[in-house]
């Protein structure tokens, strides 16, 4: 084809839902540019002139330059320069997964074109970063394409005339009608991209969440892991507020890798520390200091003890009892927030204690010990910034000497970037004079350093040491746990590297369970879970794969009620091929969250999958799963998961299925 007398298509090179890209030659120069058609029947729907406009008015290495604007009868022809090389998303196709020494130039690199981008005057907002929209120059550098969604943001607007992007990498706001993209939206869309590149896990792929990065490649760092996860926060104001205040991260990633290491645990429970203050608390009723010796206190007190020994709602009941028969009293409020966070109700614990300061009843200059355990469900929470604020105060009147709280002090400080203060408290815990804890910390020091054959060793003299305290010895049995986990990440001849971990996670937890009685912790089971089920990808292994789904099932039997573990139960036994346990946790999934289409939608994928091997194929289900997943939806949905569930639509109907 020869368009204006002027140029020569040579081959198709690319296409997109409103476009043909061609190579193609200059006649009279010789030259290779790219050449992009756009059909003059879509105009009407869409300004095909957009990415030209914009583009005319940049000038950035990582950008394409327009050189001419053509047209004829029926077709706009843009001609841009020709890149050599291929995009990432071919890339990844080969490589499944990009090395993080190679990820994080070019992470920075893209920060780089959309700081460039967003301080345009109006800002310019890309709005479809994804690997298929990336090329990989031969020279090794990377060139950012397709404008065809970008806009320019406009101060006194609240929405976007336009509602595009691409499911998966597109940010929430942007299926909002009533919510105007701006550069957080490009972060989410950068994040949930370099995400793709670092686990090799397609955002289309079940089970169609984002799950910490390490969990699906070890070799990940813990600095990058925390990044990827705010950048890809499903609320704005829970990203990055800015591409430079990313990219200040990603230049200092290695402060994470030093500091989070050693804290990046996922829960933790005091309660022993919590049930001795609710000891002295019950002695000091008892011995008749400030309250009178009678039926009342009587009462009081043996509500306490019942609600001591007694764990979850009926713990908290309990305490509720005690607090109605004397209500100006303290023990009991604190007894009721540490049995809602001992059993993982972190945000009931927050709700709880927002409810009783407003009445009045507690604050933090008086109940300490409250306040305490409220800091901790923030930080539980990853609300660091209000974990710290909490830690803060109460440390500026009394400085704080429990252990386990400094260590989720120095967490928070950490992730707010307050390194200097966490580097503090952190000295201060390792130069501690308990032997016990002193050898705990050579293991978080060796964990740091990549020394994960040295911190193995620390970690198991600890387990092995006599009158271990429970709350450090549970801690131990994780941070070994993930010793054993993050050594995959080493090279084979590393003699730091741990061969086997995947099952030494699995013996070391199962050890914890049989002898140490901490068969109700649900950290552990989730990890137990996340062990069986590295291992059972790895390996081919339904039955790991179906014991993976019974480790997360028994998180949420003890109380963990969130939906990526349903999620996680039935991605497990589906692939197990336990299709009546995906079916039956699916069904439990619906029944605790009525609201969500979630459930709806992975049965509709589960049935199609069924039918697809049978000989005559019925999808009515699927339809009819489909019809209730859709009531469902809501614009800030799984949106990975809704594209899956159209594709599966589109593709039955196309094949001439239909309800």
């Amino acid at each position: 084809m020869i368009i204006n007398n002027t140029y020569e298509t040579l081959n198709e090179i690319g296409y997109g839902g409103m476009s043909v890209i061609y190579k193609a030659r200059h006649l009279r120069l010789n030259t290779i540019w790219a050449v992009k058609k756009v059909s003059k029947k879509q105009i009407g729907s869409w300004d095909f002139l957009a990415e030209p406009n914009l583009l005319k008015k940049l000038n950035h290495p990582m950008l394409v330059r327009i050189v001419d604007i053509l047209e004829d009868d029926e077709n706009v022809y843009i001609v841009e320069d020709f890149i050599e090389g291929s995009d990432l998303k071919h890339l990844l196709k080969e490589q499944k997964i990009i090395p993080e020494e190679t990820l994080i130039p070019w992470f920075k690199d893209l920060c780089d074109v959309l700081i460039y981008l967003h301080e345009q005057d109006p800002p310019v907002i890309f709005r479809d970063m994804k690997p298929a929209n990336i090329m990989l120059q031969t020279d090794g550098r990377l060139k950012l394409i397709d404008f065809g969604i970008a806009r320019e943001y406009k101060e006194e607007s609240t929405e976007d005339t336009t509602m595009a992007g691409t499911h998966g990498y597109a940010a929430p706001e942007q299926f909002n009608a009533r919510i105007q993209s701006d550069a957080r939206t490009d972060i989410y869309s950068l994040g949930m991209t370099i995400y793709h590149l670092a686990t090799g896990k397609s955002p289309l792929e079940p089970p169609y969440s984002v799950v910490p990065a390490r969990q699906l490649n070890p070799k990940i760092s813990a600095g990058l892991e925390y990044i990827l996860a705010k950048c890809t926060q499903q609320e704005p104001d829970r990203r990055y507020q800015s591409v430079r205040e990313l990219l200040y991260d990603l230049e200092h990633i290695y402060v994470f890798d030093e500091a989070y290491k050693q804290y990046l645990r996922k829960q933790k429970n005091r309660k022993l520390t919590v049930a001795a203050l609710f000891t002295a608390g019950v002695l000091f009723v008892a011995g008749g200091f400030a309250l009178r010796s009678s039926e009342i206190t009587a009462e009081y007190n043996r509500l306490l003890e019942q609600g001591m020994s007694s764990s979850g709602d009926q713990a908290v009941g309990l305490f509720r009892e005690a607090q109605a028969v004397k209500p100006s009293s303290s023990e009991a409020y604190t007894g009721e927030i540490n049995a809602l966070y001992a059993s993982g109700s972190y945000e009931k614990a927050v709700a709880r204690v927002k409810e009783l300061e407003e009445s009045g009843t507690i604050s933090i200059d008086k109940n300490r010990d409250i306040y305490l355990i409220l800091g901790s469900s923030y930080y539980e929470l990853s609300q660091y910034a209000e974990a710290a604020e909490i830690f803060r105060t109460i440390n500026e009147t009394d400085a704080i000497e429990d252990t386990e709280v400094l260590l989720d002090y120095a967490a928070a400080l950490a992730k707010t970037g307050d390194y200097e203060a966490s580097e503090k408290i952190f000295s201060s815990l390792a130069d501690t004079s308990d032997s016990v804890l002193a050898v705990y910390m050579q293991g978080e020091l060796s964990y740091i350093q990549e020394k994960y054959s040295d911190a193995a060793k620390y970690f198991t003299e600890v387990l092995d040491s006599a009158d271990v305290p429970e709350s450090l010895k549970r801690r131990t049995y994780i941070s070994l746990a993930s010793t054993y986990r993050d050594s995959t990440k080493l090279e084979d001849n590393d003699l730091q590297k741990i061969s086997d971990p995947q099952t030494k996670i699995i013996r070391l937890i199962s050890n914890a369970q049989d002898i140490d009685g901490m068969v109700s912790n649900s950290v552990l089971w989730e990890m137990k879970g996340q062990a069986y089920s590295a291992r059972g990808r790895q390996e081919g292994s339904k039955d790991d794969l179906i014991q993976a789904g019974d480790s997360y099932l028994q998180v949420i039997k003890l109380g963990v009620t969130k939906p990526y573990l349903y999620a996680n139960v039935f991605a497990c036994y589906e692939s197990g091929g336990e299709y009546q346990k995906a079916a039956e946790i699916l069904d439990e999934y619906e029944a605790a969250w009525p609201n969500s289409f979630e459930p709806h939608a992975y049965r509709a994928l589960m049935i199609a999958e069924q039918q697809n091997n049978s000989k005559h194929p019925d999808y009515s289900g699927v339809f009819e799963e489909y019809d209730k997943a859709k009531a469902l939806m809501t614009s800030g949905d799984n949106t990975e998961l809704v594209s899956q569930l159209e594709s599966l639509i589109e593709t039955l109907k196309a094949n001439g299925y239909s309800k």
